[in-house]
C-alpha cells in the first residue's frame, strides 16, 4: 500500500468554480478452504494483525501471491510501444517514466475502450450512478474518485478525513443512493472504510453529510434498499464486514436499527466468518442476503432480526460478488473458487439453477477465481439477460456473459494484477473495472458488434 501523505491528497483536486452539473472542478463441490482469496490483505494485515496469527497471515500472503503470479508476463520495454501477445484488440504497451513498461489488457467482442484512469493505489470498488452519468471508484489510499461518463474526466475527488489519511486506510466499498422527493439531500453516495467508518458524501460538493463509526470492524460492503417509489426513498441501508454481523440503519437519520448475526434454530446458524457482500431484495423490502468466507448465503428478515435460511456453497470474497436480478427471482454468486465460480440460484427455493462455465475450453485453459459478479440491469421485455464477472488467476480478466447461451460476448483480459470490481451501467452500454492494477478501465458496450459468442 503506498505511503501517500496528506499533502499529496490535497493537491489532487483544487477547488474552482461550480459548473452547470453542480461539480466544482477539482449441491456442488465444496470450495478449497485454503483459498481465502479475500480483500482482507488490502487492510495492512501485517500491521493490524487482522488475521490473528502469523501462520494465517503467511497462508494469506501465499494465496494472494499465487493468484497474482498468474497474470500475464510483462512485455518488452524496448523502444516505443509494443502490442500485447494475446489475440484480439489491445491498447498499446507504453513506457513509464522510469523506463519500465506495462501492458494494457486486450479486449474482444462487444467491449470498446472508453477511458483509462491511473490512480495512486488499488481500486477496490467501482459503481455507476443511478443515471449512469458518473462512476465512483473507492481507493486504497482512502479516497474516492468521481468520473464523468460523458466527458471521461475526473470531476471530483472525495478526500477522506484526516484520521484516515494519516493511517492510509482503504475505502473498501461504495454505492450511490437513488434520489427521491423525500430526501433532503440529493446526489449522495455512501462509502465503507477499513477502520469501521460509514460515510455519506454529497458527491457534487465533496461535503460529508454524516459519519457512522463501527469500532473494530472492517466495513466490506454497503447497500441501499430500493426506493419504494419516486416520492418515497429507501427506508434503510445495510453494511457488513469482518465481524460476521449485518447492520441496518435508518436512511433518514442514519441511526442503527438492527444488528443481525444469528440464525434460526437448526435451520441456519447465521454467519461464522467475515462477510463481504450484502444486498437487499428488489421488492421484498424486509429481506436482504449476504455472503462471505463461511461458504454460505444468508437470508435475513428484518422483521424478526435474524437469518431465516441459507444456501451452502458460494465462497464470497468481494463486495460485488452477490446480486439479485431485477425482479428478485434469481441470485447470482461469484465465488473465489477453482470450479463452479459463477452460478445462479432460485430465490424462492434456494436451489441451484445453473452454473455458467467460465471457459468452454476447460481442459486447455485455467479458470479465474472471482471477486466480482453481477447481473445486467436491462429492463426491456424479451431482451437477453447478461452478467459481468471478474477476478484473478492465469489471465486476470473480466467477462460479460449472455445468460441464455451461457457464453461470453465480451472479454477484457491480461490486467497486470487482480480484478477486484467489475460492473455494468444500468443502461447496459458501459462497463467499469477496477483492481490491484491501480487503474479504472471503462469500456463502451456495443451489442451491434455481437456476431457470435466468443470461444473462451
Amino acid at each position: 500500500m503506498p505511503n501517500t501523505t496528506r499533502s499529496s491528497h490535497s493537491s489532487l483536486h483544487a477547488a474552482a468554480a461550480t459548473d452547470e452539473s453542480g461539480f466544482r472542478d477539482a449441491t456442488r463441490p465444496v470450495p478449497n478452504r485454503s483459498l481465502k482469496g479475500s480483500l482482507g490483505s488490502l487492510y495492512n494485515l501485517n500491521q493490524r494483525q487482522l488475521l490473528g496469527s502469523n501462520s494465517a497471515l503467511a497462508e494469506w500472503n501465499y494465496v494472494m501471491s499465487q493468484a497474482s503470479s498468474g497474470s500475464s508476463a510483462a512485455p518488452s520495454a524496448a523502444g516505443g510501444a509494443d502490442r500485447a501477445s494475446v489475440s484480439g484488440y489491445s491498447y498499446a504497451t507504453k513506457k513509464t517514466g522510469r523506463g519500465g513498461a506495462y501492458r494494457e489488457p486486450t479486449f474482444q467482442g462487444v467491449f470498446r475502450p472508453k477511458f483509462i484512469k491511473r490512480e495512486a493505489s488499488e481500486v477496490y470498488c467501482v459503481k455507476f450512478s443511478p443515471d449512469d452519468e458518473y462512476i465512483a471508484a473507492s481507493l486504497g489510499n482512502s479516497m474516492i474518485q468521481i468520473y464523468s461518463t460523458s466527458s471521461n474526466e475526473n470531476v471530483r475527488t472525495l478526500t477522506a478525513p484526516a484520521e484516515l489519511q494519516k493511517d492510509i486506510l482503504p475505502c473498501t466499498t461504495v454505492t450511490f443512493r437513488s434520489d427521491a422527493a423525500s430526501y433532503r439531500n440529493k446526489n449522495v453516495l455512501v462509502a465503507g472504510y477499513a477502520d469501521g467508518r460509514i460515510i455519506h458524501w454529497h458527491y457534487t460538493s465533496g461535503q460529508i453529510i454524516s459519519t457512522i463509526n463501527e469500532p473494530e470492524v472492517q466495513i466490506n460492503s454497503v447497500a441501499y434498499q430500493n426506493n419504494a417509489n419516486s416520492e418515497k426513498g429507501a427506508d434503510c441501508f445495510a453494511a457488513a464486514g469482518s465481524d460476521s454481523y449485518v447492520r441496518v440503519y435508518d436512511s433518514q437519520n442514519h441511526k442503527k436499527l438492527l444488528e443481525m448475526n444469528r440464525g434460526q434454530g437448526d435451520i441456519t446458524a447465521g454467519h461464522s466468518s467475515r462477510v463481504f457482500s450484502v444486498r437487499f431484495h428488489p421488492s421484498e423490502r424486509n429481506i436482504l442476503i449476504s455472503g462471505g468466507w463461511d461458504n454460505t448465503i444468508q437470508f435475513w428478515d428484518m422483521r424478526i432480526g435474524h437469518s431465516v435460511r441459507s444456501i451452502y456453497g458460494p465462497h464470497i470474497c468481494g463486495t460485488d460478488a452477490l446480486d439479485f436480478n431485477n425482479d428478485g427471482t434469481e441470485i447470482l454468486t461469484a465465488s473465489f473458487a477453482k470450479v463452479d465460480q459463477l452460478q445462479t440460484w432460485d430465490y424462492g427455493s434456494g436451489e441451484l439453477i445453473d452454473t455458467i462455465p467460465w471457459s468452454v475450453m476447460e481442459g486447455e485453459r485455467k479458470n479465474s477465481l472471482l471477486y466480482s459478479g453481477s447481473f445486467g440491469k436491462g429492463k426491456a421485455q424479451g431482451s437477453a439477460q447478461y452478467a459481468i464477472a471478474g477476478g484473478c488467476g492465469a489471465f486476470n480478466e473480466v467477462k460479460l456473459f449472455n445468460l441464455t447461451t451461457k457464453r461470453a460476448v465480451g472479454v477484457a483480459q491480461g490486467f497486470t494484477h487482480s480484478v477486484y470490481s467489475a460492473t455494468m451501467s444500468h443502461n447496459e452500454r458501459m462497463v467499469a473495472v477496477g483492481g490491484a492494477f491501480k487503474s479504472v478501465y471503462s469500456y463502451d458496450v456495443d451489442f451491434h458488434q455481437q456476431t457470435s459468442e466468443l470461444i473462451y
